[in-house]
């Protein structure tokens, strides 16, 4: 008979090994996962976090596997868990964090979630499926590898459902307690994140964007922490502290990559027939004997001018969603069989279209949101529509990646440095010192909790960016 958990959560009693070939497909799924979001190359940072990590999985119930942990060198704020035992944690979120304890917290989540199988017994929010089913249909040559990548991506961006993600946080209570952390810190993060939400909200609506956050955490979480705090308090016996000193943590952070950019070690090697458009920030590979005219719009056409592909580029103008987009832009269009779909870490939505075009029998469309840009990509084919246009149009679609400009120098990227406030310190002093640029003050603030309001306090360390 299985326990109820601090929160009143029925917790899973037996817990699956997963078959070699299932590991097998995991594995894969981990090397296009990584291939399109690099990991970020410092070796000394992805130990630390690997070594904080397994403190969690070691007092996690053993599901029969080595869990792996990552840090990906995207500034998104972000982590999750995928099947098999493999946890990723952007630099985003890692750089939001103040101790030791809340890095334990956001990995011991992570493993909750694994450890509660969260994957096979839950969809994705917005996905068809769940894991289980689609990676069944891998193994057995039904399903395609494309399928489960976007259920993996849509798991990263919108989380579980709100009843795992409880679950998720009481394993995480419970493994931060066993490995001798605070458990308190899974309130702090909470508070972190909310904070952020508020931070990265109120300048996206500032200029017109939209912005997603970790695990859809405001949409899945209690909105009252007493419940958690609640969780602390009852958690068994006393909670011994053997993990308390940040310095470890201290020095993994600073001299970490701050914003946007990418280490030039992880910007990827492009073909040199690779379209590059830096200003729209895209490029993409066609085969070597189409026929490409940049124009705009990008067209590229097979030697036999039977197919062929268009990429327009336009701006969101509010839409805040690919669907809403095709709502509002595309509403003369008749699309059939649409999906949403991710390509690149670019939120996307697919499918035929009841074509018009001058000598296409066949015609598929894309939007994909990248920033405030969106890429308007069509596929044509001169022959009667066919499911093999589908695979077709995914075909060309997967060379499509967002483009970003790297300094050739590592050494002239922001980075984040620790500092001992002072007597007087503001962050609105900061941010003129250190000339930061639009938002400085408030990105300072973000980053050492302090976001909206309060100033450092005299001994304290706290984070700058230079």
């Amino acid at each position: 008979m299985c326990a109820i958990g601090m929160l009143g959560i029925a917790l899973l009693c037996v817990m699956p090994v997963y078959s070699a070939e299932e590991v097998g497909t995991y594995a894969k799924l981990h090397q296009q996962y990584i291939a399109d979001n690099p990991l970020y190359p410092d070796a000394n940072v992805q130990r630390y976090i690997n070594k904080v990590g397994q403190r969690m999985a070691e007092v996690s119930k053993s599901r029969g596997f080595e869990y792996r942990f990552f840090l990906i060198d995207s500034f998104d704020v972000n982590a999750f868990a995928a099947p098999g035992g493999y946890i990723y944690f952007n630099r985003g979120l890692f750089l939001q964090l103040k101790t030791e304890a809340q890095l334990a917290a956001v990995l011991g989540h992570e493993v909750g979630h694994i450890a509660g199988r969260h994957h096979e017994r839950g969809k994705a929010k917005r996905g068809g499926g769940t894991f289980l089913t689609i990676l069944t249909a891998l193994m057995t040559g039904s399903g395609d590898a494309m399928q489960a990548a976007d259920l993996l991506s849509q798991v990263s961006t919108y989380g579980h459902q709100r009843e795992l993600e409880m679950e998720a946080d009481e394993y995480g209570l419970e493994y931060l307690s066993k490995a001798g952390y605070d458990p308190a810190a899974m309130v702090e993060v909470i508070e972190i994140l909310r904070s952020n939400r508020r931070f990265v909200g109120e300048i996206a609506d500032a200029e017109g964007k939209t912005t997603g956050t970790y695990h859809g955490v405001y949409a899945t979480h209690p909105r009252d922490d007493q419940r958690l705090r609640r969780g602390v308090g009852n958690l068994p016996g006393e909670s011994v502290i053997k993990f308390g000193d940040n310095g470890e943590f201290r020095a993994a952070v600073d001299g970490m990559l701050y914003g946007g950019g990418t280490m030039p070690v992880n910007v990827p090697k492009l073909a040199p027939e690779t379209v590059i458009d830096k200003a729209n920030r895209f490029s993409i590979l066609f085969p070597k004997d189409w026929i490409t005219e940049l124009g705009p719009p990008l067209r590229s056409t097979s030697k036999s001018k039977n197919e062929w592909l268009e990429l327009r580029v336009s701006a969101r103008n509010g839409s805040k969603t690919p669907v809403e987009y095709v709502q509002a832009n595309m509403s003369k269009l008749i699309l059939f069989g649409t999906k949403d779909v991710r390509l690149s870490g670019l939120l996307g939505h697919m499918g035929a279209v009841n074509t018009t075009e001058d000598n296409a029998k066949s015609e598929r469309l894309a939007v994909f949101f990248n920033g405030n840009r969106v890429y308007e990509i069509n596929y044509y084919n001169s022959a009667s529509s066919s499911p093999k246009h589908d695979e077709r149009f995914q075909e060309l679609l997967e060379s499509l990646r967002p483009y970003r400009d790297v300094s050739s120098s590592p050494k002239k990227l922001p980075r984040v440095r620790y500092v001992k406030a002072k007597q007087g310190m503001t962050f609105r002093a900061l941010d003129r010192a250190l000339n930061m640029g639009s938002y400085g003050e408030q990105q300072l603030r973000s980053i050492n909790g302090y976001y909206p309001f309060g100033e450092p306090k005299p001994g304290e360390w706290i984070k700058i960016v230079q």
